[in-house]
């Protein structure tokens, strides 16, 4: 086709004749030639163009004075592959980059023009891009690597405004900018070229250091084209000389941060730039400039400057840390952009933070400082550096030797935040005889205040009052009759986390029901963060579920929930300005909890409503906390009022009026150690056994329970439906059926039991005083439910059912018991202070000896309704994603997308899929699913704000499509068949309208009826199970056929004081070695470990010793010995499976050692840990992520035991006796090997 100025051309070379034909074919250009200078302009300097992609139109580029003219085609510049016009130059420097984008073609909406950091020229090249578009605003947009898929973070205002503002207020002419440090490019825009606001910044991987910078086209259709102007265009070169930092200072990430941070130093100014969800539970993420300190000391900065992310709750301060693990103790003295200052701390490794709020006022620039006097932390903030305020003190017993520094936050895993500090200083105390001495733990903690009498008197009966956890000031609670009031006298630092300390006034409910009272007053105690209120809560643990609607003096009314014992606690505030008196009242309706307020007792606002599963029987009542533990609170309550079935018992259960003595021959007694005397009666009227029990624990090598029993002869069966059970002991209150050898506290037994918390389990002792062993059923089963143990000569079998019809095999085990046993009923509380109350009903035992004991006079009941069986699937949320992209922020799991919880019609879902659209989440079920289910909607955090499209896709064939769904609108429910598909995609659409408020909820989204074939079981005498707390169930399968294991794990780590891991394993008798070659490893983290273990105990935090690998510090060996409760290790090495470890024992010395061929070992290290004479030994994995499972696979397993034996005198003629000879063997059975290796005996003489 012919140019403008060719046509020109042809016009004069063919004369007059001519004319007419120019005019009718080539009339429309000269409208172009009229507007376009007559040649193109050279570019200036250095700079080239080129499309970069197959574009449809050959882009163009020329400059004219300060001008750049930029025409380009392309599809976009998006996903793994991208089409536009760049004009480039090429550059060796970090530096900054900015340009005016002076004009903009709407080609179509997401038409692109910017500026672009490129790894190279290639379609699909790492780069970092600054934009603007016709109709979505400005886009940061990046590539992480070559090939990676292209995310985006994009704004519609200046500043941002959520939900985004929709036309966009931002657009052509506005000035964009990109900062490039390292491996860091930051995205900024302005409307005046002076005062910039950053959209975000991400971490890129440009591989080496002579990259493109340039301006950027493209139309976003290729059937048309993109022209844009771009002015005020200038590259300037960073420094050489500036950003590092001075001596001793160093930097690192700490914990798992998305976007790497960097730090640098100039004229006396730290910049430091870092990610990270949060400094905050038990694992931090962060960037961090320290510097070692030994003993006492303290630093003092000014945080000048602090980026406003993460919702306002973006962390900038100074901190002393022990260590750099992500989970360490730490003390923080931290700004945030929205809430003030803040102190926080960690007492010790992985356990959740705690923390104080300052005052809101407390904004950039202000000054920080933290001191250190032996264990005594203490936080400061000032404005002036003159007069300080003291945020908080605290007591962390830490190690003499820790790293002090400035921290930096983001509090959202997706974005970068920059924070400046300047006046930094550490000075360092070294502990002389001039200088103060550190205060002792007496003087540094506050007194408490005395107990001041409130007034009142004993309370209504069915009342009882106790402090929940460890409360620094006993509590106090009466209630006045002339005015039907309730006075609480409260200490406790909070009701919050995942832990709890306050005063409880209370009664049991069972069933649905509900608390109404008036907070009549409330004294202002723990800067205003004091709490009373009505609660439900499921257990007296002070890590129980519940839930709370309350009143604070300083914010208002919030409702909090606990979802699961021990987990984060949550919070939706009401009214911050509400103060007493007024009005709260908290409803259950099933496991619906719903929590409203009022001013006058009659009109009652919602202020939130949640799913908590909860037992049947819970406690009910007042709670009130000073959120201080050093000083009292005073708080009164009237006006209270509670509906449902409420006992007026002290114990969770009442005993039926019928009760009577056992039906011969059962016979009852508490075994072993209990501190409160049990019980066990019998109603005949409904055939009911209840027990109460006490006892720290039926476990480990001794047992504490009340038994109902009858002496057996021969093989038995017993079945019982476990009717109802009291919440005792975190969850681990046991009762079941048993068969024991005696009534001994440490004989050997087998038992199938039920856990408030952990469902059923069949658990076993092997013999007299042997450690007991567990294997998981049911984790989710809860009463009603049946329990079945079965005897057949030494082989005992464990079953469970829902329904009493159809029963599940838990597991068997072998277990030598004489002929003559005691089979019956248990219960144990778990907590040897408190009684655990559990019924039983449909009991039977059935014994098939040659004289069969009289069966006792109880008729099972008819086979009761069906219990609802327990939800058994996969959630997406414990899945990871093949892909997953959102129009707006991040994908998030079990949060909406600005990190609520999942919220949809006033229910919130504590499992699902947050995002927002434009959104697209890829799932590989390789064919292993029957059905997925979600409900959808637009989360509520946006009002009836959004308008979405919700479609599911199973290999590319459309399942659902929910139409247009505006916010407020009613919840959808997805259930769609997925059998045999192998990649579910969620398709999230702006409905054509735009992003503006497209939260979108994939709620309660689960996978069922799994098609997996069943997992082969383990070789004989192999066992496994989860070590501590791992958030992951973790598994483990055998193939005989090649002779593999593979084993999940999840859990924090191995190490520290606590283990969290999947355990395969046998017992190991004396000497011995396993051996095992590592094929595959997840590379969940660096640090996650396969490997062999030889291990005292199946306590969390048994002393082992473990010959491991890891995917990215190589073959380690680590070990917990008698010195202190900490692990230790080795130095980190560089081997990668497959590699082989082997564990030996020869005594107490353990010894490891690594081989890359199975032949050829090197010893890593070897190790004196005094371990019993019979311990374990197996394969272990941990994800060294909580919750997030690391699959891993053995072959070439073999454990073999050596044990020597004295031979008797040789009565030869000499009279003197041989010397000793020494037996070593390999068999399978002793305790087992877990590969084809022959057995054999090989006998050797001293």
């Amino acid at each position: 086709m012919f140019s403008s100025l060719q046509s020109r051309r042809l016009l004069w070379r063919t004369g007059p004749l001519l004319i007419y034909l120019f005019s009718w074919l080539v009339a429309p250009a000269l409208t172009t030639v009229s507007a376009r200078p007559q040649e193109a302009f050279a570019l200036p300097g250095s700079y080239q163009s080129a499309d970069i992609g197959t574009v449809q139109t050959t882009g163009t580029a020329d400059y004219q004075g300060t001008t750049f003219t930029v025409s380009g085609s392309g599809s976009d510049i998006w996903l793994q592959s991208d089409q536009f016009q760049y004009v480039y130059q090429p550059i060796t420097q970090d530096g900054t980059y900015v340009a005016r984008v002076a004009s903009q073609t709407a080609a179509n909406a997401w038409a692109k023009s910017g500026i672009m950091f490129r790894d190279s020229l290639d379609p699909n090249a790492a780069y970092a891009l600054m934009a603007l578009t016709p109709g979505f605003g400005a886009a940061f947009q990046w590539r992480s690597a070559t090939g990676a898929t292209s995310l985006s973070v994009n704004i519609t205002s200046n500043p941002p405004t959520l939900p985004p503002t929709d036309p966009p207020t931002i657009s052509a002419p506005y000035y964009v900018k990109l900062i490039k440090q390292g491996n860091l490019v930051q995205g900024l825009i302005s409307s005046d070229g002076t005062n910039f606001t950053k959209v975000s910044a991400a971490t890129v991987n440009f591989t080496s250091s002579s990259i493109y910078v340039g301006l950027v086209v493209t139309a976003h259709d290729n059937s048309l084209t993109n022209t844009s102007t771009f002015d005020d265009v200038q590259f300037t070169a960073a420094s050489t000389s500036s950003g590092s930092l001075p001596s001793p200072f160093q930097t690192q990430d700490i914990g798992s941060v998305g976007p790497t941070g960097i730090a640098s130093y100039a004229n006396g100014t730290y910049a430091l730039s870092g990610s990270g969800t949060d400094v905050w539970n038990t694992s931090d993420q962060f960037r961090y400039v320290y510097q070692p300190l030994s003993g006492d000391g303290q630093i003092v900065a000014r945080v000048a400057s602090q980026e406003n992310t993460g919702g306002g709750w973006a962390k900038a301060g100074v901190m002393i840390r022990e260590t750099l693990d992500p989970s360490s103790a730490y003390a923080f003295a931290m700004l945030t952009p929205e809430n003030g200052a803040n102190f926080q701390w960690r007492t010790a490794s992985d356990i959740p933070s705690t923390g104080i709020g300052g005052p809101s006022a407390f904004v950039t620039p202000y000054w920080l400082k933290l001191t250190r006097e032996g264990n005594l932390f203490t936080a400061y903030a000032s404005s002036d550096a003159n007069t300080y305020t003291v945020l908080g003190t605290t007591i962390i017993p830490m190690a003499n030797s820790v790293e002090i520094g400035l921290a930096v936050n983001s509090h959202d895993n997706t974005q970068i935040n920059t924070s400046t500090f300047d006046n930094v200083t550490v000075s360092n105390v070294t502990a002389t005889a001039t200088q103060t001495p550190t205060p002792s733990p007496t003087s540094s903690v506050p007194t408490p205040t005395p107990t001041p009498s409130i007034s009142g008197g004993a309370l209504p009966t069915g009342y009882q009052a106790q402090d929940i956890g460890s409360v620094a000031i006993p509590g106090e609670a009466t209630y006045d009759s002339t005015s039907n009031t309730f006075n609480t006298f409260s200490s406790g630092t909070d009701i919050w986390n995942s832990n709890d300390q306050f005063q409880y006034i209370y009664q049991t409910l069972t069933g649905d029901g509900s608390i109404v009272a008036r907070v009549a007053s409330q004294a202002n105690t723990g800067g205003g963060w004091a709490k009373a209120g009505v609660m439900m809560r499921e257990t007296l643990d002070p890590s129980s579920a519940h839930a709370f609607m309350m009143l604070s003096p300083g914010y208002g009314t919030n409702f909090q929930w606990r979802p699961s014992a021990s987990s984060p606690t949550f919070s939706l505030g009401g009214s911050a300005s509400t103060t007493a008196p007024y009005w709260v009242k908290l409803t259950r309706t099933g496991n619906f909890f719903t929590g409203s307020t009022s001013s006058d007792g009659v009109t009652y606002t919602t202020v939130g409503s949640v799913n908590i599963p909860m037992g049947s029987s819970i406690y009910v009542g007042l709670a009130s906390t000073s959120h201080d533990n050093a000083n009292a609170n005073i708080t009164s309550f009237d006006n209270v009022a509670i509906t449902g079935s409420t006992a007026p018992s002290t114990t969770p259960t009442t005993t039926p009026t019928s009760n009577g003595p056992l039906p011969s021959p059962y016979q009852t007694q508490d075994v072993g150690a209990v501190n409160i005397a049990g019980s066990a009666t019998y109603d005949s009227s409904n055939s009911t056994f209840t027990l109460k029990g006490s006892g720290t624990d039926v476990w480990d090598v001794s047992d504490a329970f009340r038994y109902a029993y009858q002496p057996i002869n021969g093989d038995a069966t017993i079945i019982a439906h476990v009717l109802s059970q009291d919440t005792t002991g975190g969850g681990w209150a046991k009762a079941g059926v048993m068969i024991r050898e005696s009534l001994t506290s440490s004989s050997a037994q087998a038992m199938v039991l039920l856990a408030p918390s952990y469902g059923a389990n069949f658990q076993w002792r092997a013999s007299a005083g042997g450690t007991t062993v567990s294997q998981t059923g049911d984790p989710s089963a809860t009463v009603p439910y049946w329990v079945q143990l079965t005897r057949s000569g030494n082989l005992f079998t464990a079953s469970t059912s829902s329904d009493g019809t159809t029963y599940t095999q838990i597991g068997t085990a072998t277990i030598p018991m004489g002929s003559s046993v005691y089979v019956g009923l248990f219960d144990n509380s778990h907590d040897n202070s408190l009684l655990n109350t559990a019924r039983f009903d449909n009991v039977s035992i059935t014994n098939t000896a040659p004289t069969p004991t009289p069966t006792p006079t109880i008729t099972p009941s008819p086979t009761p309704t069906p219990s609802p069986v327990p939800f058994t699937g996969t959630y997406l949320s414990d899945l990871t994603p093949a892909s997953a992209t959102a129009g707006f922020g991040s994908v998030e799991k079990d949060l909406s997308v600005n990190l609520n919880p999942l919220t949809l019609r006033g229910r919130v879902y504590p499992k699902g899929i947050g995002t927002h659209a434009i959104s697209e989440i890829h799932y590989t079920l390789n064919g292993n699913y029957s059905r997925f289910l979600s409900d959808v909607g637009v989360d509520d955090e946006t009002g009836s704000a959004g308008t979405v499209d919700f479609q599911v896709y199973g290999d590319n064939t459309l399942l659902f499509d929910s139409g247009v769904v505006a916010g407020g609108a009613p919840v959808q429910t997805v259930d769609v068949n997925v059998a045999g598909v192998n990649d579910l995609n969620l398709l999230v659409t702006d409905a054509g309208d735009g992003i503006t408020s497209d939260h979108a909820d994939w709620a309660d989204a689960r996978l069922t009826g799994s098609t997996v074939t069943p997992t082969p079981s383990l070789p004989t005498g192999i066992t496994n199970q989860d070590i501590g707390t791992v958030g992951a169930a973790g598994s483990a399968s055998y193939d005989s056929g090649t002779g593999t294991f593979t084993v999940q794990g999840s859990g924090e780590d191995i190490w520290q004081a606590n283990d969290a891991f999947h355990f395969v394993y046998t017992s190991l008798t004396g000497d011995g070695e396993i051996i095992a070659r590592v094929v595959s490893q997840d590379n969940t983290n660096a640090w996650a470990k396969s490997g062999v273990m030889m291990r005292d105990t199946l306590n969390s935090d048994s002393l082992f010793a473990m010959q491991m690998l890891t995917p990215g510090n190589g073959a380690v060996y680590q070990w917990r010995d008698t010195s202190g409760p900490n692990a230790q290790t080795t130095t980190p090495g560089t081997e990668t499976v497959p590699y082989w470890v082997k564990l030996v024992r020869s005594g107490d010395v353990f010894t490891g050692y690594a081989s890359s061929d199975g032949v050829n070992y090197t010893q890593v290290t070897s190790r004196t840990i005094p371990m019993g004479s019979t311990i374990y030994a197996g394969l272990e994995v941990t994800s060294h992520s909580y919750g997030t499972l690391n699959t891993s696979t053995f072959d070439n397993v073999s454990i073999s035991n050596s044990t020597t034996i004295q031979a008797k005198p040789h009565t030869a003629v000499s009279a003197q006796p041989l010397p000793a000879r020494k037996l070593s063997f390999t068999v399978a059975a002793l305790p087992v090997v877990l590969n084809d290796y022959r057995k054999t005996i090989l006998f050797s003489l001293l």
